[in-house]
């Protein structure tokens, strides 16, 4: 997660696993599949459901603002 992002914002952390993208699993997915589908317009939003990290058990549905990322 980098600091500033959007993902950040929301509250995601390092070792939080991400399981669907905008309602679509992930699990068939590559990484190349998924990237598309988490970049988008600044300003815009993508919705993740994610297993934070340390709680296998509980997911919960984060709306993260796209933001331009600068490194």
């Amino acid at each position: 997660v980098v600091p500033n992002s959007g993902a950040a914002e929301v509250g995601m952390t390092a070792g939080d696993q991400v399981l669907s993208i905008n309602g679509a699993s992930v699990r068939p997915m590559t990484l190349a599949d998924a990237i598309p589908m988490i970049r988008g317009p600044e300003g815009s939003t993508v919705t993740l459901e994610i297993l934070k990290a340390g709680d296998a058990k509980t997911s919960v549905t984060v709306v993260v603002p796209r933001r331009v990322i600068r490194g």
